[in-house]
């Protein structure tokens, strides 16, 4: 599992559940952005975005708060400090795969 706090300047994507987190750098820093897949849906329902972070560990924690906000949980049997943050697992997005 890639943690927000191994990765390197470029872009990024992790997805949890029906949640989908996208993380890139720019010149200013760190943009992120976060969608919720809603039950019924073809599309991915955006909650909100947000860039100037100067960490990765800064925007997935407020990527982790919109998701929080809008009903996100992580329950895990015999893993009860198990955060939502150390549950996603970033790899590198599709545009970077291809490059």
């Amino acid at each position: 599992m890639t943690t927000a706090a191994q990765l390197l300047k470029g872009k990024w994507s992790a997805r949890w559940a029906n949640w989908a987190v996208a993380l890139e750098w720019k010149t200013d820093g760190w943009e992120i952005a976060v969608w919720r897949q809603l039950p019924g849906k073809t599309f991915k329902h955006p909650l909100g975005s947000q860039g100037g972070f100067l960490t990765t560990g800064e925007a997935v924690s407020w990527a982790c708060n919109v998701m929080r906000g809008n009903g996100a949980t992580v329950m895990v049997l015999d893993a009860p400090g198990l955060t939502l943050e150390t549950a996603l697992s970033f790899t590198p997005t599709l545009e970077v795969v291809r490059a």
